[in-house]
């Protein structure tokens, strides 16, 4: 562990799979899965359709934007700079048919992940859904509560469970609802520019604390946290340049349906879904302009 925060550089840096494969851009006729892996190598996607097996190659990228920020590595161990920059590969299916139900295999450098998704329903379907917000990952919050205060009670109490136990138990509930999909209104991290609290972030989703996010697609908004500069902001929050290089972690991590915006800075931060019955849209109402600013 490192600085006691919940970190083993050694366990990200040996496995085939950084993130495990999770499910985006959800439509009645296709589907993406998305993955990270430690090495350049293509991974195979193995689709079972019609009582046959269809393999798709993926063609990694390394994900620059996933770099441990220097003031990151000095605060919480100069073992994370031994650690490069992962590399995501993406896999979009097409031809599928609509509310339909489909078993999928991803393999990276022969480790084997099964999982299976379902396709958007048509419009005249039932579709259950799940939406919450602030979930606010970060490792140094592992092992501590705090004074948690009780509407017309008590209000100096403390909380019975820390972050890491309180939100995993609360994965477990939304994935035993069984939605079609996960909504999430914003502040995913709790510092949008910190490495740390991405990989936080996925070890819930796709990784070794759950994997709801391999069989039910996310579809995330990006909140004011999203924006937040990490170890680096000290008392300036929002820095513009350390705020384009957090949304950039943001972006790098989902895929999302073109919102049609002529300036290349607005693409991904707003966006529809048509999911069966429904039309979902997010909205962004930050701008990554200094905080109360003329420009805000």
């Amino acid at each position: 562990l490192l600085s006691g925060v919940g970190i083993c550089t050694s366990a990200i840096a040996n496995q085939e799979f950084r993130v495990h494969p999770y499910l985006q851009n959800p439509t009645d006729s296709g589907m993406t899965i998305m993955w990270l892996s430690n090495k350049k190598s293509p991974g195979e996607v193995t689709l079972q359709q019609h009582g046959k097996n269809k393999v798709f190659t993926s063609t990694p990228r390394e994900a620059k934007e996933l770099h441990y920020f220097p003031t990151e590595i000095e605060k919480y161990g100069k073992e994370l700079a031994n650690t490069s920059a992962p590399y995501i590969h993406s896999i979009t299916l097409s031809g599928l048919n609509a509310g339909t139900e489909y078993n999928y295999a991803v393999t990276q450098n022969g480790q084997t992940y099964n999982a299976t998704f379902t396709t958007a329903p048509s419009k005249d379907g039932n579709v259950r859904f799940v939406v919450y917000s602030d979930s606010e990952t970060e490792p140094e919050s592992t092992g501590r509560t705090r004074r948690w205060s009780e509407p017309f009670g008590d209000f100096d109490r403390q909380y019975i469970v820390d972050q890491t136990i309180g939100y995993q138990q609360n994965m477990n509930v939304i994935s035993s609802r069984q939605p079609n999909f996960i909504a999430i209104a914003g502040d995913l991290v709790e510092s949008g520019n910190e490495q740390r609290d991405w990989d936080e972030f996925w070890r819930h989703n796709a990784g070794e604390l759950g994997n709801v996010a391999s069989r039910v697609p996310i579809l995330p908004a990006i909140g004011n946290h999203e924006n937040y500069p990490g170890p680096d902001g000290g008392k300036n929050e929002y820095v513009e340049d350390l705020s384009a290089q957090a949304i950039a972690r943001y972006q790098t991590y989902f895929d999302v349906p073109d919102n049609g915006s002529k300036r290349s800075e607005f693409k991904d931060r707003y966006y529809r879904v048509d999911y069966g019955p429904i039309t979902y849209i997010t909205i962004d109402t930050s701008d990554g302009k200094a905080d109360k600013s003329s420009q805000d």
